[in-house]
């Protein structure tokens, strides 16, 4: 269970193949164990004719240990009735529509620092936005080309978004290319280079108005050759709606790894 998980449900009981015969004991645990009793037991069930409901049960979490939710079903060859199957036989269960509840709150935080890991160029770079790990996509519905329509993951940065990546620039890795692009529809953005914290260039990013993407922007870097500096990109715009496709990021021609 991710730690955003607040409460799971389900209705239970034998399958309609049962009929009135199969026994069965059914529960739903949470481990590590908040305590030693179950969050929900059924006590023994025979047959299908009742459905059974779990309620609401609330999934604590402290926030310190990954939580596994359990739910389980054992055969009960002793105690039940003796009209009921010997063994296991006709003992086929259904959970019925299980539901875990998320705290939207907290979702939305999971999805903001787990975002970069969808992008590929950004998969070697610390991506931070307005100094908070994470990014805010947005799927765009890109209808350009008719024949290949398709949705396309675009950054949005309300607040500066950052890309930083401490790395060696030997002579075969000293030029910067940056494949970005813009939709038609989306307000101007800007990309800022920084180079150990100097800023070394500033271009707008350049609009994708047909099927083939625009030319990269290129950014030479021999001056800091053989140095180990710390690349930073920082997208921004005025306007909030503002969004951008990165598609790679390179160095001297050779992909940095990952992207």
């Amino acid at each position: 269970m991710p730690a955003c998980a607040r409460s799971f449900s389900s209705r239970l009981g034998l399958d309609h193949l049962a009929g009135d015969g199969g026994s069965v004991e059914a529960s739903v645990r949470l481990s590590p164990p908040g305590g030693k009793n179950p969050l929900f037991a059924t006590g023994l069930v025979v047959g299908s004719a009742d459905l059974l409901d779990t309620g609401v049960l609330p999934l604590a979490s402290s926030g310190l240990a990954a939580r596994k939710l359990i739910l389980q079903v054992d055969s009960q060859s002793t105690g039940q009735p003796i009209t009921v199957d010997p063994l296991d036989i006709r003992d086929t269960f259904d959970w019925l529509e299980p539901l875990v509840e998320l705290d939207a709150d907290q979702l939305h935080e999971e999805l903001f620092r787990r975002a970069p890991q969808r992008v590929p160029a950004w998969q070697v770079w610390s991506v931070t936005t307005g100094g908070r790990e994470g990014a805010r996509l947005v799927n765009f519905w890109d209808e350009r080309d008719q024949a290949d329509q398709a949705y396309r993951l675009l950054a949005s940065a309300e607040k500066p978004l950052r890309l930083s990546l401490r790395t060696r620039l030997s002579p075969a890795r000293y030029r910067l290319t940056l494949a970005v692009s813009r939709p038609p529809q989306s307000a101007a953005s800007k990309i800022e280079v920084r180079v150990s914290g100097q800023v070394v260039g500033q271009y707008d990013v350049p609009v994708r108005s047909d099927r083939r993407p625009p030319e990269p922007l290129s950014v030479l870097l021999s001056k800091y050759e053989g140095q180990e500096v710390l690349l930073e990109l920082v997208q921004q715009s005025p306007d909030p709606r503002a969004l951008v496709e990165w598609r790679a990021i390179t160095l001297a021609g050779s992909p940095v790894p990952g992207g």
